[in-house]
């Protein structure tokens, strides 16, 4: 299209400028989704969603902006000309140039071209704190993103590499049975069997009348991982409360953590689950 007609359809309200080159058509309406694709195609060619807005494309870290784009030559940076309409945010596209970016790395989501779950991770271990590196990792296990041949090509990729040493770690110390988790909560009391620190736990296996999160039959120990999102509200509160009575009832002792007690003083919570179980009378 020339440039006057361009001009034109912008007058008109035809066109609206989302990044240099790019446009909506028709509405000022940019979705999330529509601000991802733009940036890909404000890019270039060979560009590929990564590091944290990839993460979050693939469902194991929070983030949503800047969107961040993988291209094998250097792009520019840009703010977008409009703001997302579903939370009023400005877009920004933020280019990592990448001298080796072979087509195992990555992949297509929903439309869009992204890292693979391992590349991803590879490339957040960089610029993440090693706690959220390590939930993101757990959390892309749990819900069963990696797998052996990904991660071990991956890892012989990290040598030298800031974050490398990290991720090669956690690739190593993967939790077994993680999968059978149903959210990173019960993944990160998972993870202190693994550390040595509590005994392995039967994992959502159903009692008399409910599915608790972990339980020890040979010690009467049950343990429940309460993530705040599944147990707001007075309705919630009280049910957590009949579920408790009952399992009592039924002889369990019963434990409770909530998100910040098992991430702020795990070794606290492994005391005392670990000191629990070892009173237990089989």
């Amino acid at each position: 299209m020339p440039r006057r007609t361009i001009t034109s359809c912008i007058d008109d309200s035809t066109l609206f400028p989302v990044f240099p080159g790019v446009y909506l058509v028709g509405r000022p309406q940019l979705t999330k989704d529509a601000a991802l694709q733009a940036a890909l195609l404000a890019a270039g060619s060979g560009a590929v969603l990564g590091a944290r807005s990839a993460a979050a494309e693939w469902g194991f870290l929070d983030h949503r902006n800047p969107i961040e784009i993988i291209r094998s030559r250097e792009s520019r940076n840009h703010r977008a000309l409009i703001r997302v309409t579903d939370g009023q945010w400005w877009p920004h596209l933020l280019t990592h140039q990448s001298r080796n970016l072979p087509a195992g790395d990555f992949t297509a989501r929903r439309g869009l071209l992204l890292t693979s779950p391992a590349r991803t991770l590879r490339d957040v271990a960089a610029t993440l704190s090693e706690r959220r590196f390590v939930w993101a990792f757990m959390e892309a296990d749990r819900l069963e993103l990696l797998n052996e041949r990904d991660l071990a090509r991956v890892a012989s990729q990290t040598q030298g590499r800031t974050g490398g040493a990290q991720f090669r770690h956690m690739v190593e110390r993967r939790i077994p049975n993680i999968d059978q988790a149903r959210s990173l909560l019960e993944a990160i009391v998972l993870d202190l069997h693994r550390n040595g620190q509590i005994p392995p736990p039967d994992i959502n296996q159903k009692t008399h009348h409910y599915r608790p999160d972990f339980r020890w039959p040979s010690q009467s120990v049950i343990v429940e991982a309460d993530g705040y999102e599944f147990h707001r509200g007075r309705e919630a509160f009280e049910n957590d409360i009949q579920r408790a009575n009952r399992l009592r009832a039924e002889g369990w002792t019963v434990l409770r953590f909530t998100w910040r007690m098992v991430t702020e003083d795990p070794e606290e919570a492994a005391e005392l689950i670990g000191r629990t179980i070892a009173e237990g009378q089989p």
